[in-house]
C-alpha cells in the first residue's frame, strides 16, 4: 500500500503543479495586459514630460516605481483578502465525508501557511515588476514628437 500511496501523492503533486503553472501564466498575462494599457494610454503624458526636460531614464524610473507600488499594494490586498476568507471558511467549516475504513466524517479547515503567503506575495510583486519592464522601455524609446501627438 505504501508504494501505491507514494505514487498517488506524486501524481497529485504533478497535477497540482501543472494547474499552478497554468494559473501563474494567466495571472502574468492579466498583469502584463493591465500594465501595458496603463503605460500606453499615457504616452502623451510621458512625451510632455520628456519635452519639458525629463530624461528618458526618469520616465523609465517613474513607470517602474508606479508598478512596484501597484504590485506591493495589490499583493498585500490579495493576501489580506485570502487570509480573511481562509479564516472565515475555516470558522464555518468544510464538512468532509468519512475517510476509508472510518464511519465518522470530519470538518476540514484551511491552513494559513506563512511560506505560501510569502510566495503568493512574491509572485504578485514579481509579475507586476516584470510586466512593466518592456512597456517602460518601449515608451521611453518613442520619439518626443510622436509621443506628443498622442495628446491630440
Amino acid at each position: 500500500l505504501t508504494d501505491f500511496y507514494d505514487k498517488t501523492v506524486t501524481l497529485y503533486d504533478r497535477q497540482f503543479g501543472v494547474l499552478r503553472l497554468i494559473v501563474l501564466i494567466m495571472v502574468s498575462l492579466g498583469v502584463a495586459n493591465s500594465v501595458n494599457m496603463s503605460v500606453f494610454e499615457r504616452v502623451g503624458e510621458f512625451g510632455t514630460m520628456m519635452a519639458l526636460g525629463n530624461r528618458r531614464i526618469d520616465v523609465f524610473r517613474l513607470v517602474m516605481t508606479e508598478n512596484v507600488l501597484i504590485g506591493v499594494i495589490g499583493s498585500s490586498a490579495g493576501l489580506l483578502v485570502g487570509v480573511a476568507l481562509a479564516w472565515l471558511i475555516s470558522a464555518i467549516g468544510i464538512p468532509m465525508p468519512p475517510p476509508p475504513s472510518s464511519d465518522v466524517g470530519y470538518m476540514a479547515q484551511i491552513q494559513v501557511v506563512p511560506r505560501e503567503l510569502m510566495l503568493a506575495f512574491s509572485v504578485g510583486l514579481v509579475a507586476t515588476v516584470a510586466a512593466a519592464v518592456f512597456p517602460a522601455q518601449r515608451v521611453t524609446r518613442i520619439p518626443v514628437v510622436d509621443a506628443l501627438r498622442q495628446n491630440v
